[in-house]
């Protein structure tokens, strides 16, 4: 495990929304925003010392993964260096769609350069049928989509018995 210093934008607490607000209109307007978008997510806070350890890490690994897609910073420089490297990119995108189509959570977790991601991935974890419908519909393979949830199905465990486990 390597941890990097994060870098944030001056006054971040205001900043940080504001640079968010404009990547999400410009995610949806009618043209490919998708190189803008990538190129301000940089800052959104950003790590200088992870490309660059990337860099002189060569091909030091046999897969690289990414989790949760709001941190562009931090991924896009690991789908980069699988690319490079020709190594699985595994992503799971948490994808909060929110409370319908134009909720604003769900604009915010999926712009266009966030959904860029999932389709490069060599393997994109959903972690419910419907965020993996919805990855599926906006061009990610469903051959390359593992829908597996976050935890344990609490119906396959029924039964026990509550006052001995309280006991213990």
């Amino acid at each position: 495990i390597r941890r990097f210093p994060l870098r944030h934008l001056p006054a971040a607490p205001f900043t940080y929304p504001a640079v968010r607000r404009l990547m999400a209109t410009l995610s949806d307007l009618p043209l490919d925003t998708t190189p803008a978008l990538t190129a301000i997510g940089r800052f959104t806070p950003w790590a200088p010392e992870l490309a660059a350890e990337l860099a002189a890490a060569g091909p030091a690994w046999d897969v690289v993964g990414g989790m949760t897609v709001t941190y562009d910073s931090l991924l896009w420089p690991a789908a980069r260096w699988a690319a490079r490297w020709r190594r699985p990119w595994l992503f799971y995108p948490l994808t909060h769609l929110g409370e319908g189509p134009d909720s604003t959570m769900r604009r915010y977790y999926t712009m266009r350069h966030q959904l860029e991601l999932s389709r490069r991935a060599a393997t994109v974890f959903a972690q419910t049928d419907t965020e993996g419908r919805f990855l599926a519909g906006q061009g990610i393979d469903p051959d390359r989509l593992v829908v597996d949830g976050v935890g344990i199905n609490p119906a396959e465990y029924v039964g026990g018995d509550a006052m001995r486990g309280r006991a213990r």
